[in-house]
């Protein structure tokens, strides 16, 4: 099912662990070289930075080499190009699984994802291309979303998986649209019973043995399946789509919506520092900012700037007074920084590193010779 080795990706797994708990003292060094030694590596991963850059360049290689064998071929019809972008779609997957997995084992290096990428971008226009002209649109999402949940699942791809998310959305929405006279009532309970759903399958499998390799492609649904149920109910969203729709000034229940607005971002914080759950607690507090931008879009009560000042004291405040609890008591929540670092803590220190510490002056070499010149020379040069 998997197109990796599925005792290797368990090796990494180990690797990862044992790394952070190196990190936090919990191994001495020379247990964390007997880590090593039996779990040795053998998939060749990328950092964030070099990934994105092999993605690209991989990007530019594919392109040339569909673009020159489009000019060689010459696909005039749209049956020629259907099976144009089909072969292309059967040669990037062979190349995928043969000498990118199977030959040189590349793991998330930017080359691997974005040839699975293109190839699945050809493979679905290809057969969305052999379709009839005149066909309804959601045809083309139910055509889409299997060979995303298919690919997202062989090759353990995250962002495959929140397209196979927004692609189901999607077809949720559309079937909706199409019943007259219901969608500005329905749709944006349809929206949070989807969400809803996807969220309690993924807690119901939550700790899965058999279901550890697909562990951060859970994670990545069950972050979409939080934020698009708040987006589902939002005032703003609910009002805008109601209008486009209907052309209704305010939706149906109005205040229903209002109170979901604000709700929602308390229950969230709620139900992440009762379950200790960090992708809950972080996305209430994202929420109860959006929920207060949604307000001061309707009701401006204090101007731009002392509605930031005031935010920007309070969150001071809290932070403050947050720290300093839990340097005292770090019980299931601790102010000490966590083994693993993230992508987000990785991409600031690089910049940085980029920024802050490349600017830093040089320090000034030492001029040796008589004094006269740059050079070392006696006046070798224009600088006296």
């Amino acid at each position: 099912m998997i197109a990796y080795p599925t005792e290797q990706l368990d090796a990494l797994e180990s690797r990862e662990t044992a790394a952070r708990w190196h990190e936090k003292g919990l191994l001495d060094d020379a247990q964390w070289q007997a880590v090593l030694q039996h779990y040795p590596a053998f998939f060749k991963t990328s950092n964030i930075f070099l990934r994105i850059g092999l993605g690209f360049f991989c990007l530019i290689i594919l392109s040339v080499a569909m673009f020159l064998s489009g000019l060689l071929l010459k696909p005039q019809s749209e049956l020629a190009f259907s099976l144009f972008f089909l072969f292309w779609a059967a040669v990037l997957l062979f190349f995928l699984e043969q000498a990118i997995i199977r030959i040189h084992k590349y793991f998330r290096n930017g080359l691997d994802d974005m040839t699975l990428y293109v190839a699945l971008a050809c493979l679905i226009g290809g057969l969305c291309s052999l379709l009839p002209g005149r066909i309804d649109e959601v045809v083309y999402s139910l055509l889409s979303l299997p060979i995303l949940v298919i690919a997202a699942i062989r090759y353990v791809d995250r962002l495959l998986s929140a397209a196979a998310f927004c692609c189901a959305l999607s077809i949720v929405v559309q079937l909706v649209e199409k019943v007259p006279g219901v969608a500005i009532y329905v749709l944006p309970y349809a929206g949070m019973a989807f969400c809803a759903a996807v969220y309690l399958l993924i807690k119901r499998n939550d700790g899965r043995r058999d279901l550890r390799y697909w562990r951060d492609q859970f994670g990545v649904l069950e972050l979409l399946s939080i934020l698009v149920f708040y987006a589902s109910g939002n005032y703003w969203i609910v009002q805008n789509v109601t209008a486009y729709l209907s052309g209704l000034e305010q939706p149906p229940l109005d205040w229903f919506f209002w109170l979901f607005t604000f709700a929602v971002p308390a229950m969230y914080l709620y139900t992440g520092l009762r379950r200790k759950d960090r992708l809950m607690l972080d996305s209430g507090i994202a929420c109860i900012v959006l929920s207060f931008i949604t307000f001061r879009h309707y009701y401006h009560l204090v101007s731009l700037s002392w509605a930031a000042t005031i935010g920007g004291a309070v969150l001071f405040a809290l932070s403050y007074a947050a720290i300093r609890y839990l340097r005292r008591n770090a019980r299931p929540f601790t102010y000490e920084p966590e083994g693993k670092i993230s992508t987000l803590q990785t991409a600031g220190e690089y910049l940085f590193e980029q920024t802050i510490a490349g600017d830093a002056a040089a320090p000034e070499k030492d001029k040796t010779g008589m004094g006269g010149g740059a050079f070392g020379g006696g006046g070798a040069g224009n600088d006296f």
